[in-house]
């Protein structure tokens, strides 16, 4: 398995977006079950079996997401892990497909609010956190008026976070993947959603990876998904 396939499975999420819409849970899907399969192969891979665990997501299994306790609320999780009917990690994934800077703080903080309402009942927490390296803005009758691009500036607070020790910190994820991707540049002006989508609609695209400059410490893996899964894994086999 190698970031190819990841990168693939982002191309399939982001096409049904063009598709279906933001709103729509179609775009989830793709993406959503080839990160529960992955994580589903290499638990089984030496053991034989995962009979151990069971997997919750959309479009993986028997296709719903599971609804698992916090601390102060419960929680329908993206991706859930139990080993022996008990919920032992959970994942959260946001795929951000426009206006990301008006809205980067508060998908910051609803993260760290997750986060630390999960990890207080006692849950391992992961993160995945996907952005598109020049993305539209778009006014409210849908029209683009620019492209923000997103720069290290923007990512201040994700570069804090890498350095919070997150045995101490519960608000910080036990493990965070930031994966920012490009598209390739557009040969025309567009000029609103729909001329977006439609340029953009393309069953061979395919996202590719951007962004390789490293300011994070180990509790942010940067571009790098076998390697997050990898930890993931670790993690679930020792507890």
């Amino acid at each position: 398995m190698s970031d190819a396939s990841f990168l693939k499975a982002l191309s399939e999420s982001f096409q049904r977006y063009l598709i279906f819409g933001a709103r729509s849970p179609e775009k989830l899907k793709p993406l959503h079950s080839f990160i529960s399969k992955t994580i589903a192969d290499k638990l089984s891979a030496g053991t034989g079996n995962n009979n151990n665990y069971e997997i919750y997501s959309l479009g993986f299994g028997n296709g719903n997401e599971k609804t698992i306790c916090g601390r102060y609320f419960d929680k329908r999780v993206d991706i859930a892990v139990l080993s022996n009917g008990e919920p032992k990690v959970a994942t959260g994934i946001k795929f951000v497909m426009s206006n990301y800077k008006q809205n980067s703080n508060n998908y910051f903080e609803n993260m760290l609010g997750e986060t630390a309402n999960i990890r207080s009942n006692k849950i391992a927490y992961f993160q995945i956190c996907i952005l598109i390296e020049q993305i539209p803005y778009y006014d409210s009758r849908d029209k683009i008026t620019h492209f923000e691009e997103i720069t290290e500036r923007n990512l201040k607070k994700y570069i804090v976070l890498s350095s919070d020790n997150s045995d101490i910190f519960l608000h910080s994820p036990t493990k965070t993947l930031l994966y920012i991707v490009k598209l390739p540049d557009a040969d025309k002006e567009l000029t609103d959603s729909k001329d977006y989508s439609q340029y953009y609609k393309n069953a061979h695209l395919v996202l590719s990876n951007s962004f390789n400059q490293n300011s994070f410490k180990s509790g942010i893996i940067l571009n790098d998904f076998e390697m997050f899964v990898d930890k993931m894994i670790y993690y679930i086999r020792s507890i």
